[in-house]
């Protein structure tokens, strides 16, 4: 039997508090929320049940003086697990997802995992959209930020594969995070139980093998991110988010379990297909001339956006970290910059979503300080944007253009992104940049390889 919440179950192991703990863990309440039917099945098997929330963040602390947003994508809303601690441990803060917005009370949206523990999403998928994605990630180890994706994410196109359709939306979605398959196995033999059909289960699994599990000090912290965008229909996407009803338990096994099947290292989708986008490279520069005379006599700061990454799991031990990696999403960045009243920019390029090479793709202004999502401007949005410079180029659909200024008055409004000097902008002597991003190639089920796209291009223009 399926139940239309969003339940998120989260598996955690009994035990006497660490002495390790900074100060003495005292028992916390957590919220009082009607149980499912998944419950009683989950007892069963052993465990103890504490209820948590669900909330999608809304980036409320991200103009505070010293917030850090982590390069929100203001175009894909996070959703994230607020967890009850363990029994007998306290709430803790940690500060990598802290200015997204506040979790219920007794919960907490980065949280410790004993191996013996696991992370549940019960109910419906979301309404039809270009991209819907879930992954749990690593957040900090021993106060040092990592913010590692912990292996390929479960996304739609994952989800259906391994359903047989393309039609998951609004269907049954049940997430098993775990890091250890015995678990893994245990948590969905209590699903099943209770009335869950095997092929709406899928797994998120933690690998042993670059994690520290464990609810001391010396544990790693995680958190969980949910990703939608671009929904088909706005209105229905905005009423799913403001009512989505998901929720989370905490599942302690009443006598601590032995881990035995600890998860190996995953398989990780490759980019890349051999495909490329030269065909539009003509039309791209052709538009780049196009803009380029429009504004003649003005000399504008050309540059290109480069791309960067990092590779999922093996960037846990670099030096520079993870940053947020996602395999989905292909993302580059422009040099930054200050935008004066006077100053504006056009971003242009290649829609990657129109070539094949991304299920959506997008731009957006970020901040430097606070990395701070401004605003973003998606690929459905895009075409029709380059007519006016290119109106018999066959492949102008293809491509976007679009201005971004303090004041969009003197340029064309519909294809104007303005910063306001007010948060969630940012006064005119703050350096930002431009982000782009491109989410998941359909034939790899991964990020478009970086030289199988044409770059994003700008022109800054000073003072006109």
């Amino acid at each position: 039997m399926y139940r239309t919440s969003l339940l998120a179950v989260l598996v955690a192991c009994a035990g006497e508090p660490d002495p390790t703990h900074t100060k003495p863990p005292t028992p916390t309440p957590t919220p009082t929320l009607e149980l499912p039917s998944e419950t009683e099945a989950l007892e069963s098997a052993g465990f103890t049940v504490q209820s948590g929330g669900f909330l999608f963040a809304t980036m409320e602390g991200c103009c505070d003086p010293d917030a850090n947003c982590r390069g929100n994508n203001v175009s894909t809303p996070y959703g994230m697990h607020a967890v009850p601690p363990a029994p007998n441990y306290y709430v803790e803060q940690h500060g990598i997802v802290d200015d997204f917005g506040d979790p219920e009370p007794g919960t907490m949206t980065e949280f410790r995992l004993r191996e013996d523990e696991a992370l549940v999403l019960l109910g419906e998928t979301p309404p039809p959209a270009s991209y819907f994605g879930f992954r749990s990630y690593l957040g900090q180890r021993e106060g040092e930020d990592i913010v590692a994706s912990l292996g390929a994410s479960l996304n739609h196109l994952v989800i259906g594969a391994q359903r047989g359709t393309d039609d998951i939306w609004k269907q049954p979605l049940a997430i098993v995070t775990t890091a250890d398959a015995s678990v893994e196995q245990s948590v969905t033999e209590a699903l099943v139980a209770s009335g869950w059909d095997p092929a709406y289960i899928h797994n998120d699994r933690i690998t042993h093998e670059v994690t520290r599990m464990g609810l001391n000090q010396l544990g790693d912290s995680f958190f969980t991110v949910l990703r939608v965008a671009e929904y088909a229909d706005p209105a229905a996407g905005a009423a799913w988010q403001a009512n989505h009803g998901l929720r989370v338990l905490r599942l302690t096994p009443e006598v601590e379990q032995a881990v035995w099947e600890p998860h190996p290292w995953p398989e990780l989708p490759e980019r890349g297909t051999g495909t490329n986008e030269d065909a539009w490279l003509a039309s791209l520069d052709a538009l780049d001339t196009a803009i380029r005379e429009t504004h003649a006599g003005v000399e504008p700061l050309a540059t290109e956006a480069l791309p960067y990454w990092r590779e999922t799991l093996e960037c846990i031990d670099d030096v520079f970290r993870c940053t947020g990696d996602l395999r989905d999403r292909f993302i580059a960045s422009s040099p930054q910059f200050a935008l004066g009243p006077d100053d504006f920019i056009v971003v242009f390029g290649v829609n990657h979503a129109r070539t094949g090479k991304s299920n959506y793709s997008s731009f957006a202004v970020q901040t430097i300080a606070n990395q701070r999502g401004v605003a973003a401007i998606t690929s459905a949005s895009m075409p029709g944007s380059t007519a006016a410079w290119l109106p018999d180029d066959p492949l102008t659909d293809d491509l976007y253009a679009w201005t971004i200024a303090r004041d969009c008055a003197p340029h064309d409004p519909d294809r104007c992104l303005e910063v306001p000097t007010t948060c969630p902008g940012a006064p005119t002597d703050e350096q930002l940049k431009v982000v782009f991003r491109a989410y998941l190639e359909s034939e790899t089920g991964a990020a478009p390889a970086a030289e199988e796209v044409q770059w994003d291009r700008l022109l800054l223009y000073r003072g006109i």
